[in-house]
C-alpha cells in the first residue's frame, strides 16, 4: 500500500495501522524529506562504493567500534552461500559517529539523512502508537528510537548471477526500517505466501515493521 502522509491524521493513522497489520510494509509519499535529499543520498552512497579499492579498504572492518564499517556479506561464515553485496554502515544514534570516521564522499548526505530520518521516525512512531489505540508518544517514550543505524547496500555486477542473490530472504531485527530504493528495483516482500515485487516510486520510502515492533 502507498500512503500519503499529507492526508487527514485520522485517515493516515487508519491506513498505517491496516497496512502494518496486513502487510508489515507500506510506502509513504509526501513524508517531508525533499526528493533532492533522497537523490543525493543514493548518489553519495554509490559514489563511496565506486571509489578505488585501496580507498575503501581504509574503512573495512567487521566491528562497529568507530561507528562506521565497510563490509561484504554480513552473514559471512554463517550462510551456506554468500550474498553478493557490499555494505557501508554508519551509526546514527544515540550519537552520530565522529564525522572524521564517515567517508568524506557521503559525509554531508549522511548528516542530512540523520536529521530528516529522525524527524520522520518520530512521526511514524506517533502514527503507529495511535493505530494501536495508544497515546501518540507511547512508542517514542520507550526510547526505541535512540539506537539508529544507516546501511548503504551496493550490489556489484556478478559474473555468475545464477549462483547467488543480492541479499537472502530475512526479517529486519529492529523496530522500524526506513528503506530508500534506487530506480533499479529488486526488492520483494512476502505476502500471503507469495513474493511480491515492490516497484520503485521516485521520492517514496518503504517502511518495514521490524521484529521488535511486530
Amino acid at each position: 500500500p502507498t500512503i500519503d502522509l499529507s492526508g487527514t491524521r485520522s485517515t493516515v493513522v487508519e491506513q498505517v495501522a491496516a497496512a502494518s497489520r496486513s502487510f508489515g510494509f507500506f510506502q509513504i509519499v509526501n513524508h517531508g524529506i525533499p526528493v533532492q535529499v533522497l537523490d543525493r543520498m543514493i548518489a553519495s552512497i554509490r559514489a563511496f562504493h565506486e571509489l578505488p579499492t585501496d580507498v575503501k579498504a581504509r574503512f573495512y572492518r567487521r566491528d562497529a567500534g568507530t561507528g562506521v564499517s565497510f563490509i561484504s556479506n554480513v552473514d559471512l561464515f554463517h550462510s551456506k552461500a554468500a550474498s553478493w553485496r557490499d555494505t557501508l554502515q554508519v551509526r546514527l544514534g544515540p550519537t552520530l559517529a565522529e564525522l572524521e570516521h564517515i567517508p568524506e564522499v557521503c559525509r554531508d548526505e549522511v548528516v542530512q539523512w540523520n536529521l530528516h530520518s529522525t524527524t520522520l521516525g518520530e512521526q511514524l512512531m506517533g502514527l503507529l502508537s495511535e493505530g494501536l489505540g495508544l497515546d501518540k508518544d507511547t512508542i517514542k517514550n520507550t526510547t526505541c528510537l535512540d539506537a539508529r543505524v544507516m546501511v548503504g547496500h551496493y550490489y556489484p555486477c556478478c559474473p555468475q548471477p545464477d549462483l547467488t542473490v543480492g541479499i537472502a530472504s530475512h526479517t529486519d531485527p529492529g523496530v522500524l526500517t526506513l528503506l530508500l530504493q534506487d530506480h533499479t528495483g529488486g526488492l520483494q516482500i512476502k505476502h500471503e505466501g507469495e513474493w511480491v515485487d515492490v516497484k520503485p516510486v521516485h521520492g517514496a520510502l518503504v517502511i518495514n515493521i521490524a521484529d521488535i515492533l511486530q
